[in-house]
């Protein structure tokens, strides 16, 4: 990829298009892996795990039992009584 902002490049002034933008950013493609590969191997299915559109985030659905196992914690809601409000949090 070439320096923008040196006057020698000849993408100099030019400016990045979104997808130059998501690839810049984009984490690499073997921590992405290797990320899938231990939500696989914890039991989450390939089906529920995807990345964003903007490849910054790896994303997943799971239960929570599921999330408590994954990040060895426990999740807890909270319900402040005066106002309702409920909050969660995890212990551990």
């Amino acid at each position: 990829m070439f320096n923008r902002s040196r006057h020698d490049s000849p993408k100099y002034g030019q400016h990045y298009t979104p997808e130059e933008i998501i690839d810049i950013f984009a984490p690499a493609e073997a921590a992405v892996q290797s990320v899938r590969a231990w939500l696989e191997s914890s039991g989450i299915a390939p089906h529920r795990i995807s990345q964003s559109v903007n490849k910054q985030w790896i994303q997943f659905d799971a239960k929570v039992h599921e999330v408590e196992g994954l990040l060895k914690t426990k999740y807890h809601s909270w319900e402040h009584k005066s106002t309702g409000p409920v909050s969660q949090a995890c212990i551990g």
